[in-house]
């Protein structure tokens, strides 16, 4: 039972903690003590759950009874989805790749792969990207950023990681190494 207590206590932390709270100005909204969220969150109290119900709801969570076959899947979702990356972000990141891709299509009017990083870029912009996926366009933005259009050749790397993510976006999975998939979205691009 402690590690149950325990494991709730550190998952209230987690949320109070993301949403820029001290236990106090929980503790306010929450109607209580600032010692009583100190001690939920060490685990040191068993709530009733009324009381949990309250918290979490102050804490813009919900309290849901799930049969237990279902959890790995639900954890799953919510493992994704806490994954996510800042959707802001990343409309400032497919931006400006954007802007310098068309910077560079305009010199290179006829570049297959210029017209596949486009089409891979409109792709990505729908997609849902986990942090580490942004990463890699924050770097492939870093790069193309104000390139000169004669460096066309020493950017195809970047070009290259715009085409792989779209695909492994298509393909459910990120590429292995070794793997190649049956089919990939650039035959559609000429």
């Amino acid at each position: 039972m402690r590690y149950v207590l325990e494991e709730m206590g550190t998952t209230l932390k987690a949320a109070r903690e993301r949403q820029g709270l001290s236990q106090r100005e929980l503790a306010d909204a929450a109607g209580t003590d600032q010692a009583r969220i100190s001690k939920i969150e060490s685990g040191d109290i068993d709530l009733r759950l009324s009381s949990l119900m309250d918290l979490t709801r102050t804490l813009g969570l919900e309290l849901v009874l799930a049969d237990r076959r279902h959890l790995p899947a639900i954890e799953a979702i919510l493992k994704e989805l806490a994954s996510d990356a800042d959707p802001r972000q990343k409309s400032r990141v497919i931006r400006r790749i954007g802007e310098n891709l068309q910077n560079l299509q305009r010199a290179h009017p006829d570049d297959r792969q210029l017209k596949q990083a486009m089409s891979a870029l409109a792709v990505l912009n729908m997609a849902r990207l986990t942090e580490a996926e942004l990463a890699l366009l924050e770097e492939a933005s870093a790069r193309l950023n104000n390139a000169k259009p004669e460096a066309l050749d020493e950017l195809r790397p970047r070009l290259e990681t715009l085409i792989r993510l779209r695909n492994a976006k298509a393909h459910g999975a990120p590429d292995a190494p070794g793997q190649q998939p049956a089919y990939t979205l650039d035959d559609d691009d000429e």
